[in-house]
């Protein structure tokens, strides 16, 4: 198969690289409202682009009733029926509830945890939150037996403030017992609208604590960048892919350079990704232009899809480079690391990826709700899918319980001796036949 590059008319496309095992049943969390992003444009503009392309009941895109296939069956048909028949109460369910439980009855029949239907209501609280409308605690959480252990604290968030830290496991909110819960169930129990408070019972070094903590709105930056002081090395952290990251990273770029950096330290732990035109412009930064940066195959090869770094683009092919990943890194996040990795432009550190490889797209239905489906799968430029295997860094760093109780940052600590010595002149294949040296796997 021959992928042209045909940059633009993906743009149009309105994929959803969303974490849906992140977002709704997973890990990455903010304790305030889910996350997600769309590949291309904004989410407020999806549905008009959708139009355009004719994805309605009467396009001709959709199938007419005579012609659903499975949907249409004798043997469904005969349940409904039955149902209509026969199930007690039936009558005094309104079509919309009827229609809500049906439609996502048949997503989920599809076992795909990616795919999701939305009613209306959901659908509005979604679109609120991609804006990045984010109230809550400003924690992420991750799964624990006992509750929802704390694995990161939004600076300036009520988290902060009110003293919980890192390695804290909440087990109960206002009473409800979060033990054995999903993070998604477990987080519909602590967060909540700004201004009103939750009682959270945690437990540190084996003593339980109690703190009321009062929401608020929680202000998540999307990139944030410092030299580490007495050294060569410009530090940029990047928490998401939104439609500003590329212009602060290119701004962070230029302002550490000229602040002295000889090598760049990127941090992608706890980035569950975003637009993917995002990563595409950052990784413009870093690799030669017109490098092939992630291929989307969808089910009918011809729509098959290569995007590649800008043909306009100015980017610095040499300095040094570590990307710092985990197992929250995800998405728009694994394609830049997957890339970087792929070109050996870097060296990736940390502990492997989540490992989403699929892509979604988004459907209005017409009534204000929608559907997320699964169309494609993304590969590396190497035409790796790493759907459910995640990325392995080059060098596995793990935190030890020591580094918890101490909040050392082992990871970045090993990633700014590793940067030290490809600023001196190291070369990355050495770095990489002596990874054992830096790695406590």
């Amino acid at each position: 198969m021959d992928f042209s590059q045909k940059n633009v008319n993906f743009t149009f496309k309105f994929f959803l690289f969303f974490l849906l095992g992140i977002i709704f049943g997973g890990f990455w969390i903010f304790l305030g409202f889910k996350q997600g992003f769309f590949i291309a444009n904004s989410a407020s503009q999806s549905e008009d682009i959708l139009q355009k392309h004719n994805f309605s009941q009467t396009s001709d895109n959709v199938k007419n009733s005579g012609e659903l296939g499975i949907f249409s069956s004798q043997k469904l048909k005969k349940i409904y029926s039955l149902i209509d028949q026969k199930f007690y109460g039936f009558a005094q369910k309104s079509q919309e509830e009827i229609e809500n439980k049906m439609a996502a009855a048949m997503i989920s029949g599809l076992g795909d945890k990616h795919s999701e239907y939305f009613t209306a209501e959901e659908n509005e609280e979604f679109q609120s939150e991609l804006s990045g409308d984010f109230e809550g605690i400003g924690a992420v959480v991750g799964t624990h037996e006992l509750g929802a252990k704390i694995e990161r604290i939004l600076p300036n968030s009520p988290a902060e403030k009110f003293g919980l830290l890192i390695g804290d496991i909440v087990i109960s909110a206002d009473n409800n017992s979060l033990a054995g819960l999903t993070t998604t169930e477990a987080v519909k129990f602590i967060r909540g609208k700004k201004g009103t408070s939750v009682i959270l019972k945690y437990l540190r070094d084996n003593e339980e604590k109690t703190v009321s903590v009062t929401r608020d709105s929680v202000n998540i930056p999307s990139v944030d960048a410092k030299m580490i002081e007495n050294s060569p090395i410009g530090y940029i952290q990047i928490n998401s892919f939104g439609e500003k990251t590329p212009s602060e990273f290119h701004s962070a770029i230029v302002d550490l350079k000229k602040s002295g950096a000889k090598g760049l330290l990127l941090d992608f732990r706890f980035n569950g990704g975003g637009y993917l035109t995002s990563a595409q412009t950052m990784l413009s930064e870093l690799l030669p232009r017109n490098s092939k940066i992630v291929t989307i195959k969808e089910n009918n090869p011809i729509n098959n899809e290569s995007l590649f770094t800008n043909l306009l683009s100015s980017p610095d092919t040499e300095i040094p480079v570590v990307v710092l990943v985990n197992a929250y890194s995800a998405s728009a996040s694994e394609i830049v690391a997957g890339a970087i990795q792929d070109y050996k432009r870097g060296i990736i550190i940390g502990n492997k990826t989540y490992g989403k490889g699929s892509v979604q797209e988004m459907f209005p239905l017409g009534d204000g709700s929608m559907i997320k489906i699964t169309i494609a799968r993304w590969y590396t430029p190497n035409d790796k899918n790493i759907d459910s295997e995640g990325i392995d860094p080059d060098i596995v760093v793990n935190f030890t319980d020591e580094d918890r109780k101490n909040i050392f940052d082992r990871q970045k600590d090993v990633a700014q001796k590793v940067l030290q010595k490809m600023i001196d002149g190291t070369k990355y294949q050495e770095i990489i036949d002596s990874a054992k040296e830096f790695s406590n796997s």
